[in-house]
Parts: C-alpha cells; structure tokens; sequence
C-alpha cells in the first residue's frame, strides 16, 4: 500500500512536471515567434532607413557632380516638327518656315544659315542669327519657287554654320567652326489651271503697302472676281476685285492695300468664275514678310579744319540693311559754330550700296579749337513709307596758322629775317624765299619767332619774300610779301 501510494506519488507529479513543462514550452515557443516578427520588422527599418540615407546620399552626389561636371556643348539643330511650307506648284513659289534650336549647354556663336538653291529649287538665301544661348530657339523664314519639275517629294539643304563650344575636363571652353546639313522635305503638287505670280518680292511688317499680284489663266474665264483670303494680312478697303472675261493665257494684274500684321505668311485667293455654274478655284501663295531693318555705316573723311575756313567735307554712307530705299535725302547738323551750305538727295539707294556725300561747310571765326559733335539725319521712303535715322558725325576744328614777318634787318653782309607764330597751331616745314636765295625752319610753334638768314649779294634793295609751309590736311600754304631793305 505504502508503495502503490509512493508510486502514485511520483506519477502525479510526473504528470504534473510533464504539464508545466508543456507550459513552459509553448510560453517559449510563442515568445519565439513573437520576437521573430518584431525582429523580421525592425530589419525592415532598418534597411529603409538605410536606403534612403543611400538615396539622399547619391542624390547629393549627383547634385555635386552635375554642379562641378562639365557643360555639354552647344547644339544647333532644327525642329522638323514645326517646319511650315505652303503649297508650292511646278514653276510657282511659296514660303518656307522652320525653327533652329540650341540643344546644348553652352552658347552657339556667329551662326550663319544658308539655303542654296538647286537644280530643282531656286531659293538663295543666306540668314545671319548671331548668337543663340542654351535652351533658346530662333524662327526662320523664306521664298522658295520650284522650278519646272514634275509633281513629288524632294528636298531642299540647309547648311548652318556656327561657332561651337564645348567645355574641357579642366574647366576652359574651346570653339571650333561647324558646319552641319539639315534636309527638309518638300511637297510639289499638280498645277491649277491659273498661274498666280506675286509682284512684291519684300513686304514690311506692320505697315500699309500695295500687295501686286497677278494671274494667268489657261483657258478661257467668264464673269471673274478674285477674293483675297489670309490671316497675316489685314487688307485695306476691298478684298474683292471684279476682273470681268479673262482670256486664256494672257496676264492679268491686280492691286491690294495691305498691312502684313505676321512674320510668317501665307495666303490665298480665291478665283470666282463662271463655267455653267460659278466655280472656285484657290491659288495658294507665300509672302516674305521682313522688319524694317535699315542702317548706315558712316566714314567721315578726316579733314583738318581751322575757324574762319571752308571745306568741303566728305561723309561714305553704306546701306546696311536688307531693304531698297527711296527718295533719300541727307542732312548735315552742326553746332551753330558752322555754317551747313547744302543737303544731298538719291531717289533710290540699294542694300549694300555705298554712296560719297559732300557736304560744304564753313567753321565761324570765333569758333573754339575742339571736338564738335553733329548728326547725318537721313530721311527715306520704303513702299512709300517714310522713315528717318540719326547718325553720330564728330568733326575737329584744329588750331590756326598764322605767320607774320616781325622784323627784317641788314647786319654785316646778311639779311636777317625774324617770323612769329600768332596762331594757336605749330607751323611745320617753313620755307622762305627772298631774291635768290632759301632758308629752311623745321617748325614754329605756337606764339614762337624764328630768324630766317639770308645773303646780303642775292637780295635786291627792292625784293620778294615768299613764305611756305604746311597747313590744313597737309596742304602747302604759301604767303607773299614785298619788302625794301
């Protein structure tokens, strides 16, 4: 019994240490997971954090390297996305227009764009833009005529040539001279049955002018109006012009008042003839539309001049801008210290040409010695316009010469001669004659004498005295005097 109880004993306690041990375990087998998953999430954090300190990290880095690394060169290119042609006909013209853009990241210099013409194209133009900054664009726009060719796609060229910069690793920029070939592809459709010709080669943005056009038909037209249609035009008085019957093949012109309110322009008019019923046709044309560019370039002759004289003054004037002016005149403002005698008049000066102005003019007397600033007023027509530019004239009034024989005397067996200087300038080179013989006097400055020597033998009791030296623009001034010893 004793036994059984003890054995009994040590089976509930077995049991016992059995069930707290089963406790024991699953307490640590729960807090085992527990701390796993707080471990799994706090390596969760930990590896965000440090993802984005790598983050900012590189991002700081870049930012740096960006700051420091060099700039990528500059880059001219054109956007084809934007290029806009009119609808241009065999043996017809229109316009073109594009825009060039500096892609890169230093300043395109000197820029030149030039569009040859070809053997199916005839366009020509050179256009200078100078300088276009990084990120910059700049729009460009030109006539363009086809030649007779058939209907299709071709392309026209157009070379840029520019200054290149690119920044070396060491921080310094070199240029270099580029020249890159961009082809722009051109549409040429079949003919209409009119041929339209425009007349204004050049019209001027923002300013009232006549638009000149004319048509041809290739058949017979009864009954015709012609309307002009545009949005870069807007037309003075009436759009609409009744021309009547039109024979075939013989030109007909007509005249529109307009005022060009956009660089880049296209336009149509409207044909309205009768064929059984009224018919329309639509011929499409461009028009180059330019700002009022005019300009002189100005070289006064430099001419030395004195108070009291006259001179005739001469100014080079060059037409620097891109247009033909009209009924020109030029005037010659001075300060009132001179006297202006004449203005100068050309009824037509073409771009690039250069044209001699002389002006006469007559410095006062009392007129001080000293710079003296003016200005060539230069007033023109463009299209029956008239425009007016100012221009810088400086002229200088130098000191006068003015020598005089002081005293003259016979001492031993010479003839002594003395010359001052009255005048506010040196007088340079003298030479003096008296009967047969000469004396030289290298300068006489300002308000100074000078004694001239001569032999007594070669000088009549009754004789000449001729003084020369040089004056004004190098010229020789000579004076004579008549003295008795």
């Amino acid at each position: 019994m004793e036994k059984q109880h003890h054995l009994n004993g040590i089976q509930r306690f077995s049991k016992l240490h059995f069930e707290n041990n089963k406790m024991e375990n699953s307490k640590i087998k729960r807090i085992s997971v527990t701390g796993i998953f707080v471990l799994i999430f706090c390596i969760l954090i930990a590896n965000i954090n440090l993802n984005v300190q790598a983050i900012d990290v590189q991002a700081q880095s870049s930012l740096s390297l960006g700051s420091a690394g060099p700039s990528s060169p500059s880059q001219i290119s054109i956007d084809f996305k934007k290029v806009q042609i009119s609808k241009i006909y065999p043996d017809s013209g229109g316009t073109i227009s594009f825009i060039i853009a500096n892609l890169g990241g230093l300043p395109a210099e000197e820029i030149e764009i030039s569009i040859p013409s070809s053997q199916n194209f005839h366009i020509g133009d050179t256009i200078k833009i100078g300088t276009l900054n990084p990120g910059t664009q700049q729009g460009i726009q030109t006539t363009i005529k086809a030649g007779n060719i058939v209907p299709g796609t071709y392309a026209i060229t157009v070379i840029i040539n520019y200054k290149k910069q690119k920044q070396t690793g060491d921080g310094r920029i070199e240029r270099e001279t580029v020249k890159e070939n961009f082809y722009i592809p051109i549409n040429v459709y079949a003919p209409p049955t009119t041929v339209l010709t425009v007349k204004d080669k050049n019209l001027f943005i923002n300013k009232e002018q006549e638009l000149n056009l004319e048509i041809t038909p290739k058949t017979n037209l009864r009954d015709t109006c012609v309307e002009l249609i545009s949005d870069c035009l807007q037309v003075v008085g009436n759009s609409k012009i009744y021309l009547g019957n039109l024979e075939a093949y013989k030109s007909k012109g007509m005249q529109f008042t307009v005022i060009p309110i956009k660089k880049e322009c296209n336009a149509k008019l409207n044909l309205i003839y009768k064929a059984g019923e009224y018919e329309t046709e639509t011929l499409n044309f461009g028009l180059k539309v330019n700002d009022v560019f005019v300009d002189f370039l100005t070289e006064i002759e430099k001419k030395e001049i004195s108070p009291g004289d006259g001179l005739n003054l001469t100014i080079t004037a060059k037409n620097l801008g891109n247009t033909e002016l009209n009924n020109v005149k030029f005037y010659l403002t001075l300060p009132e210290q001179f006297v202006v005698t004449n203005e100068i008049f050309y009824e037509t000066i073409l771009p690039d040409e250069e044209k001699s102005l002389n002006f006469q003019i007559y410095v006062k007397s009392d007129a001080e010695t000293k710079p003296y600033k003016g200005n060539l007023s230069v007033v023109y027509e463009i299209s029956g316009n008239k425009y007016q530019i100012s221009k810088y004239v400086g002229i200088s009034v130098e000191g006068k010469i003015l020598l005089v024989i002081t005293n003259y005397e016979i001492k031993d067996d010479k003839v002594n001669v003395e010359i001052a200087n009255l005048g506010t300038r040196t007088a340079n080179s003298i030479i003096l004659k008296l009967g047969n013989g000469y004396y030289y006097i290298d300068k006489i400055d300002s308000t100074k004498k000078r004694t001239a020597i001569f032999q007594l033998k070669d000088v009549k009791n009754t004789d000449t005295l001729t003084i020369e030296w040089t004056g004004n623009n190098n010229e020789r001034v000579e004076i004579v005097k008549e003295i008795s010893l």
